[in-house]
């Protein structure tokens, strides 16, 4: 096992609680680095561009004797028993191997930090350029026998990390409520869904709250009022975006609504792939109309006093990892998304299943042949609410179920037509060709 080293100050001891909890005060060096510390249950991703790391690094880099005054330092599980004072070389020594080698999963523990990450990268980064930086740093260290059961652990690390804002789907996601929604995403990378914060994309972008994991979760709600269950129709789903990311998860969690929430997660790809494709046709949807349509156009305050044709693109990030430049905002796409899956899928009570009607390629024929009437229908209406003022708040706007209705039902009224067929026919002839 390899032994992590971390100085102390001459003639320095450890405080302990005599039961696997040790406080320590630590000269970190290029040699003996914070950086030596694997992740272990931290639920947030590393954000080395954040304000708080330039803080911390400028105020290590002062080398005035404060530092310990102004930084919490690490949290960190270590391995049990492996936790050595070499009081003659003033220094401790552990390992944190436990989780990584071999690797296991996170259900059966990991050794690490789980809290202090963005403090060890700034002082490691700090000591890159000035390797003669002799600053104390408080570190904690915590065997892992201390920790009962895994959620003890989660739940320290859940404590020390609501120092600072933590979004409810980090800790979520580090506790596997996502695991089987991951597994049934086949359409993007994992990393192109923001499960967890300051988490980056495949490009090494930060994730956008149009890709975050509580915007699927939005989208998957488009299939709830299929059920008919009581608090999943139309009207409830209408409110998800105002009602922000603890709601959007509590309908995985909640025991009420799992037997008819979970099971859209089977069909995620299916709506990750239209969102997107929505989004990313729009020019080819509206035609001429392109540049003059408020709809896709910024609806702030300076903006709407342009002319439309004079705005600037709405643009998002989508979930295949590429931008859209002129698209919906992220909670208009889902009155969209849910037009074309309630006339694409139907509810089986008998199977508590969601059963498909028509494919994602069929999907996508009924939007390009019929989504030029549910824009200028909802077009008109953001015209009505923006016209003057940017006071009208997005989720309000989308909060209308009654127009969601419309919408479904101008997709239905128009497939009857059968033109949406002749596009997948061109298509298909198109492929062969």
């Amino acid at each position: 096992m390899k032994k992590i080293k971390l100085n102390l100050p001459p003639g320095q001891p450890f405080l302990t609680n005599g039961n696997g909890v040790y406080d320590v005060y630590v000269i970190p060096s290029l040699e003996c680095g914070l950086d030596q510390i694997p992740k272990g249950l931290n639920p947030r991703d590393l954000d080395p561009e954040c304000t708080k790391v330039k803080n911390i690094k400028a105020s290590f880099l002062k080398n005035d004797n404060m530092f310990i005054t102004k930084c919490g330092g690490m949290q960190v599980t270590i391995d049990n028993d492996s936790f050595e004072f070499d009081s003659n070389n003033s220094c401790v020594t552990f390992t944190c191997e436990w989780g990584h080698n071999p690797p296991r999963p996170i259900a059966e523990g990991r050794s690490g930090h789980y809290d202090g990450q963005h403090s060890g990268y700034a002082i490691t980064t700090a000591l890159q350029e000035n390797p003669n930086v002799n600053e104390e740093v408080k570190v904690t260290l915590v065997e892992q026998r201390v920790f009962k059961t895994i959620d003890e652990n989660r739940d320290a690390t859940n404590c020390w990390n609501d120092r600072t804002n933590q979004k409810q789907s980090s800790e979520q996601n580090m506790r596997g409520l996502f695991d089987d929604l991951k597994s049934n995403i086949k359409y993007t990378d994992l990393k192109n869904i923001g499960w967890k914060q300051y988490q980056k994309n495949v490009n090494g972008e930060k994730i956008t709250a149009a890709n975050e994991v509580q915007q699927v979760i939005r989208l998957l709600s488009t299939y709830f009022p299929l059920t008919y269950e009581p608090g999943l129709g139309v009207p409830y789903i209408a409110t998800l975006p105002k009602a922000g990311e603890k709601t959007a998860i509590n309908m995985l969690t909640n025991d009420k609504y799992k037997p008819y929430t979970l099971p859209t997660q089977k069909h995620v790809d299916y709506v990750l792939e239209l969102s997107d494709y929505i989004q990313s046709t729009m020019e080819n949807i509206l035609g001429s109309d392109f540049n003059e349509f408020p709809l896709i156009k910024q609806s702030g305050a300076k903006q709407l006093l342009k002319q439309p044709s004079k705005r600037r693109f709405f643009r998002t990030n989508l979930f295949n990892g590429q931008e859209a430049i002129g698209a919906l905002n992220k909670d208009y796409i889902l009155m969209f998304v849910y037009a074309v899956v309630s006339n694409c899928y139907e509810w089986d009570e008998k199977r508590q299943e969601y059963d498909q009607k028509h494919s994602i390629a069929s999907a996508k024929a009924i939007w390009s042949e019929y989504g030029k009437r549910l824009l200028d229908e909802v077009n008109r209406d953001f015209i009505a609410s923006f016209a003057n003022s940017s006071k009208s708040r997005k989720s309000d706007f989308v909060n209308q179920h009654t127009k969601w209705g419309l919408l479904s039902h101008l997709i239905f009224k128009g497939m009857r037509d059968n033109k949406w067929k002749n596009r997948i026919n061109t298509s298909l002839k198109a492929k062969a060709a």
